[in-house]
């Protein structure tokens, strides 16, 4: 109850981890993807779809705190 059922469209995905206290460290990682993986990227591009967060259990505060950030690509041509 208070969920909604979504259908995501087949994609290929990068998965990326951020360790430490939220929001600062899934900011960093942000930041990292977006100046640095991305643009220096030879394999890849960002496909249309969604960005998916996956936030794990536990003390968002911690220092070993980690959760995930998913983005679908596709291969460059």
């Amino acid at each position: 109850e208070g969920f909604e059922k979504h259908v995501l469209d087949a994609h290929d995905w990068v998965k990326f981890r951020s360790v430490g206290p939220m929001s600062e460290a899934i900011q960093k990682v942000n930041r990292q993807i977006f100046t640095d993986w991305l643009p220096n990227n030879t394999e890849y591009d960002l496909a249309e779809g969604v960005n998916i967060e996956v936030y794990t259990e536990g003390d968002m505060r911690a220092e070993d705190y980690q959760c995930e950030i998913w983005l679908p690509v596709k291969r460059k041509a």
